[in-house]
């Protein structure tokens, strides 16, 4: 039933109007993460900017480190440390709702956003990366930091470049 819609501008009308409605809300900066890279151009088409990228590496588990598991209200807290300065703050319903997917854990030095194999997420000392696997039993796991790598967030309202990192893509 969903391709036989495909092509009518029922998304596109969706996606103008909650930007509409956001906008008459108060929100001057609308941001999303296109599920794939494919997406990347028709949300291009609908007034929105790449301004955001992640670095993607696949790391193995080295020497276990210390590590604590957070609450959201408690990873909330520490991710603001270690945002980059154009850091979006994702906090609330945000990161209730991602925190029934992933946990949220700390090292000395970094926060972290985990599924099995995947950190979603991962601020800080990076270096730190191998031994918060070990801690958790990951053998090994794909590990997302802001910055460098391909592009991830989209936007209406700013060209200004942007870190959005929690996002299940």
């Amino acid at each position: 039933a969903f391709r036989k819609c495909r092509g009518r501008g029922i998304g596109s009308a969706l996606v103008k109007e909650c930007v509409r409605f956001l906008g008459k809300l108060g929100y001057e900066i609308i941001a999303l993460v296109p599920a794939e890279p494919s997406l990347f151009g028709y949300y291009e088409r609908l007034g929105f900017r790449t301004v955001g990228t992640v670095s993607e590496q696949t790391l193995r588990k080295g020497a276990p480190l210390p590590i604590r598991r957070l609450s959201a209200v408690e990873y909330a807290a520490q991710r603001r440390k270690y945002l980059p300065e154009n850091g979006v703050i994702q906090e609330g319903p945000c990161l209730a709702l991602f925190g029934g997917y992933a946990s949220f854990y700390a090292t000395a030095n970094t926060v972290a956003a985990v599924t099995d194999s995947t950190v979603w997420e991962l601020l800080g000392d990076v270096s730190e990366a191998p031994g918060l696997l070990a801690a958790l039993g990951i053998e090994e796991a794909e590990v997302r930091t802001p910055g460098g790598g391909r592009p991830f967030a989209m936007a209406v309202g700013t060209d200004a470049p942007i870190y959005l990192g929690l996002a299940f893509d």
